[in-house]
């Protein structure tokens, strides 16, 4: 069965998101490289990286049509 094994996620501060994962999500700390941090949520496989970036990155994506759309989204 195919499953996915990490999503990576552009951020500006890696620590302050793993504060913020950590708070809201529950995540645990499971690696650390230069310019990035790897989070496991508690009740999932799917790992995330979160990735240090000198920029804003966009968080939408225009399909065919020019519709504006998320990479993904959340349930609290």
């Amino acid at each position: 069965m195919f499953r996915i094994g990490s999503i990576f996620i552009p951020v500006s501060d890696v620590e302050q998101s793993l504060n913020w994962y950590t708070t809201y999500f529950h995540a645990q700390e499971i690696g650390r490289w230069e310019g990035g941090i790897g989070i496991c949520l508690p009740d999932g496989s799917t790992q995330l990286g979160l990735i240090q970036t000198t920029s804003t990155q966009s968080t939408t994506f225009k399909d065919a049509s020019g519709q504006a759309h998320v990479y993904f989204n959340d349930e609290l």
